[in-house]
């Protein structure tokens, strides 16, 4: 079955993935360059210096985006302006947990597309909140369960939809800097 991906989220993933390839370069011309030093050379780094685990790392994280383009991927038209959420908008929400009362603003991606430090904060359409919103209309009230992936305590929220909207040129231009 292939995973659906917005074109931002397409874009920012190659983004993402030049990126790492670039750290990665860096990474293994480090090396290099620090085995050229000589054996016993008290200025050589100690292989505890970090490198093998951020090189480690980087190439875990490019296998993660080689996977997901591995598996067929299918871009989804953009989002038009409808009635109804879908994959490609921004949708600002308020959420109650009986305690606290927030409004959020989530920009709806496709698969592994989730972007926490981005605003608005980028979620893939596989979220459960996301889930729960999907198909859903203006001012619709739902009740959801959400798991917090830190301590994995589940709160439920009553979510009611206060606005539905496209991204603008400035969301996409900032997708691409942001990744």
């Amino acid at each position: 079955m292939p995973r659906s991906m917005t074109q931002a989220g397409h874009d920012r993933l190659i983004a993402k993935q030049k990126q790492l390839l670039n750290e990665l370069t860096v990474i293994i011309g480090r090396d290099k360059s620090s085995s050229r030093i000589g054996i016993g050379d008290s200025s050589a780094p100690s292989s505890s210096d970090g490198c093998d685990q951020e090189e480690y790392n980087l190439r875990a994280r490019i296998d993660e985006i080689d996977l997901i383009f591995g598996d067929s991927v299918q871009i989804v038209p953009a989002a038009t302006q409808t009635r109804t959420i879908q994959i490609g908008q921004i949708v600002t929400v308020s959420m109650d947990n009986g305690d606290q009362l927030k409004t959020r603003q989530f920009w709806i991606d496709g698969f592994a597309e989730t972007e926490p430090g981005f605003e608005p904060q980028v979620v893939g359409y596989y979220a459960p909140l996301i889930r729960a919103l999907i198909g859903r209309k203006l001012r619709d009230f739902i009740e959801v369960e959400v798991e917090d992936a830190q301590t994995g305590t589940k709160t439920a929220y009553g979510v009611r939809i206060l606005k539905i909207e496209l991204p603008t040129e400035a969301h996409l231009a900032q997708n691409l800097r942001a990744a």
